[in-house]
């Protein structure tokens, strides 16, 4: 019997409000019997430390000549640039250094935005104490809630890598309540075959937590999204309609047992007849588009305009993300962000 624990220490966490006028007044009406239009995009902005180093630093930014003061305000406006183009009420981010770093993008967003309306007023951020990168929430609605998931397995001869947290966060739009997962599971280095059953795991934390949630709150409507560091093909795809899993494409399997040993979710990178939505993915990586920056939908809510943010400075002349190289200080990210509009 696999044994875990839910960890909830070491962890650095903050939530704030950034000051300026209520969110709420974003959203919009629809038509399609949904009562709010939300916009989201989610992003794995590519290692952005700030130029203070501190020791938990990649070697490329501790060692690197390059990497200055000014080479990090050239970055950050550039982070900006794009979100405000993007111009989404939620923007989850994956791969920021710290709280340091947020206050920063909160700074610079609001300097560069006219419209109280259009500010980002809250945000939270999450990091493994020890760790070099965490993920954050901003958002235009407010933010009433922040847990943080961890796993710690102790089953195996070798121990356990460094996994990052999964991030509850709990937004309130116009008296509705949305949950999002924020994800940023553990990459494959190291090997994909000898990492896989890490990212077991926190597909089933995340499973888990999910489905608890669901039942014991009177919450309904579900996010989770981030870098998975699995292809949207890799997971467990349905695509025959099991009746347990109406209006749902993927299975997430649980730590259950039994018929309670998955969750069926939607994923917007597949069709009906389960080929791809779009031709390219959001990460390119030795001559082949991947899928593993994800966004699942869970609950009463639709994801509609689902697309990968791939215009513009963002790519390549050759349509692939536009790495940023230290050395240079050019590029943005090795990932595309992915948009699309929530329905609830």
């Amino acid at each position: 019997m696999k044994k875990f624990l839910f960890c909830f220490f070491k962890l650095i966490i903050w939530i704030f409000y950034l000051g300026g006028c209520c969110a709420s007044n974003n959203v919009s009406n629809c038509d399609s019997g949904y009562s709010c239009n939300v916009k989201m995009a989610c992003w794995n902005v590519q290692t952005f430390f700030d130029a203070k180093k501190d020791g938990n630093e990649y070697s490329e930014f501790m060692k690197s000549e390059y990497w200055n003061n000014e080479k990090y305000i050239i970055r950050l406006e550039r982070l900006c640039e794009v979100m405000i183009s993007i111009d989404a009420d939620i923007f989850v981010l994956e791969e920021v250094e710290s709280i340091a770093v947020i206050q920063d993008i909160s700074n610079y967003l609001t300097n560069n935005s006219w419209s109280n309306s259009k500010k980002w007023n809250y945000a939270c951020f999450s990091r493994n104490s020890g760790s070099s990168i965490g993920c954050a929430v901003f958002s235009r609605f407010p933010i009433n809630e922040l847990k943080v998931h961890n796993v710690d397995v102790r089953i195996y001869t070798n121990d356990q890598p460094s996994c990052r947290p999964i991030m509850q966060v709990c937004l309130e739009i116009d008296k509705k309540e949305l949950v999002l997962f924020v994800n940023h599971w553990k990459s494959k280095s190291g090997g994909e075959v000898e990492t896989e059953i890490w990212r077991d795991w926190q597909e089933a934390l995340l499973g888990e937590r999910l489905v608890r949630d669901f039942s014991f709150s009177e919450k309904n409507a579900y996010i989770l999204c981030g870098d998975f560091n699995r292809s949207a093909e890799d997971f467990v795809c349905n695509f025959d309609g099991k009746p347990e899993c109406t209006d749902a494409n993927v299975v997430l399997r649980t730590f259950g047992q039994g018929k309670t040993n998955f969750v069926c979710v939607y994923s917007p990178w597949f069709i009906e007849s389960g080929k791809f939505t779009t031709e390219s993915g959001s990460y390119f990586y030795k001559g082949s588009w991947e899928r593993i920056d994800n966004i699942f939908s869970f609950g009463s809510l639709k994801i509609s305009g689902f697309m990968v943010e791939s215009d513009g400075k963002l790519a390549k002349e050759d349509g692939a993300p536009f790495k940023y190289t230290v050395y240079n200080g050019e590029g943005y990210s090795d990932h595309f962000p992915l948009v699309c509009n929530l329905l609830l």
